[in-house]
């Protein structure tokens, strides 16, 4: 209860803090922020930068066993931190995201989200079809659609990899298909580029600039870096920083921002992003 008690102030106090135009989180904040330092580590991986990412989040990770806040027991963020492991080729590292995943399926026993994650994560890690595979089979059991397309699209990736073309190809078209219907055009952007690389076209996929509806797939290529850094926790001032542009612009872009996913607040940005890419 105290435990519960204790994560309720904490996340209140970052809604807080995100909310302030000008006042991002500070380093202080992110002590009890995880999500916050997992999401920069994340941007920083897709930056292509997976080394400082690892360095960003490995001691995160080292302590999450006993980690007070839940966010290791959040199955979609182990498969973001088992590809950034990849993309170093850091074995400590993916060592220790298998091992969170391991203990989330052993605390946590039957549930098909958690065991399918350990599977998957063991797959990744050790390039390992048949693992891959179980986990699609056990994801599909469960309620996550998102957890689930990320297995399919590595397994996918693995099967074009090892020449079984037309079964990688499934997979990853229903990884996209699976993407497309919960709106994660990032990740519907990735799979498209890997379909490409094996000379697969398809009718249908979106474009880089999604176009100008609403939702995340409204949003331009600007918008979403800069959504990317609201989401994380940084002040227009941080962003104007990061991006090398005025804070007018950045405003501007936030105006939009706003409107197109229809939220008020920084702090419903950030819990939208957080549940975009957690596959919440």
């Amino acid at each position: 209860m105290g435990r519960n008690r204790d994560h309720r102030r904490s996340s209140h106090h970052h809604h807080q803090e995100l909310a302030l135009d000008g006042n991002g989180p500070t380093p202080a904040d992110e002590d009890h922020a995880p999500p916050l330092l997992l999401t920069r580590g994340w941007l920083t991986a897709a930056a292509g930068e997976p080394a400082a990412a690892i360095r960003l989040v490995s001691p995160l990770v080292r302590s999450a066993h006993a980690e007070r806040d839940a966010w290791p027991w959040k199955p979609g963020w182990l498969p973001i931190l088992a590809r950034i492991g990849v993309a170093d080729d850091d074995a400590v590292f993916l060592e220790e995201v298998q091992s969170l995943a391991e203990t989330g399926a052993a605390r946590n026993p039957g549930v098909a989200s958690f065991e399918g994650i350990a599977a998957h994560i063991q797959g990744v890690a050790g390039r390992d079809g048949d693992l891959l595979r179980h986990a699609v089979d056990v994801l599909a059991t469960g309620p996550r659609p998102l957890l689930l397309a990320g297995a399919r699209e590595d397994l996918g990736k693995h099967l074009l990899g090892e020449q079984q073309r037309a079964d990688g190809i499934t997979q990853l078209d229903q990884a996209w298909d699976a993407y497309r219907q919960c709106g994660a055009v990032g990740p519907m952007l990735r799979v498209q580029q890997a379909l490409r690389k094996a000379g697969v076209r398809r009718a249908g996929w979106v474009a880089a600039e999604p176009g100008t509806a609403v939702g995340w797939a409204a949003l331009t290529e600007a918008e979403r870096t800069v959504a990317r850094l609201i989401g994380t926790g940084y002040s227009n001032k941080q962003v104007a920083a990061e991006l090398r542009v005025s804070t007018n612009t950045v405003g501007t872009h936030a105006r939009s921002i706003f409107a197109k996913l229809d939220v008020r607040s920084r702090a419903q940005l950030s819990s939208q992003y957080h549940a975009q890419i957690m596959g919440e």
